[in-house]
């Protein structure tokens, strides 16, 4: 499926603009974690400032841009694949709700746990440690709901 039929069917992603960072930050972090759940749509990440960065996927993004309003509603689009659809599904499911510091925080963990290496509690305390924001009861409550949908240890 391609990106922008996949952004139209998130949330959030109805008014989508590269001109605003929020919005730039914001795509790194849900494609980062579509694929966290099972869903590869074909970006690579590498740490940068403020965790996983893809620079393809900002590429596509910029170049999505000039387009994204064309691009219809997404209520109906679905991926060919039961499985990817029902991943994607899960993962829709798992987005409502949260602010772009629950992002940060899920991307962040997610990172440490599977990339890196880290063990739960290194990753909370690396996390937490990360940003002035992030207390360690909100790292902890993301910590709790990515176990529940299998994304860390």
């Amino acid at each position: 499926m391609d990106l922008g039929f996949i952004l139209r069917r998130i949330p959030g992603f109805a008014e989508f603009t590269m001109a605003r960072s929020a919005d730039r930050m914001r795509l790194q972090k849900t494609i980062y974690l579509l694929q966290a759940f099972g869903v590869y749509v074909g970006y690579d990440y590498n740490w940068y400032m403020r965790g996983p960065y893809c620079n393809i996927l900002a590429v596509h993004a910029f170049v999505l841009d000039n387009f994204y309003g064309h691009i219809p509603s997404g209520e109906k689009t679905r991926f060919k694949s039961s499985v990817a659809q029902e991943r994607f599904l899960n993962f829709l499911t798992f987005l409502d709700g949260k602010d772009p510091a629950d992002l940060e925080i899920a991307v962040l963990l997610h990172y440490q746990v599977r990339i890196r290496g880290a063990d739960g509690a290194a990753a909370r305390d690396a996390v937490a440690g990360k940003r002035g924001g992030f207390t360690r009861d909100m790292v902890n409550r993301m910590w709790g709901e990515m176990r529940g949908y299998g994304l860390v240890g």
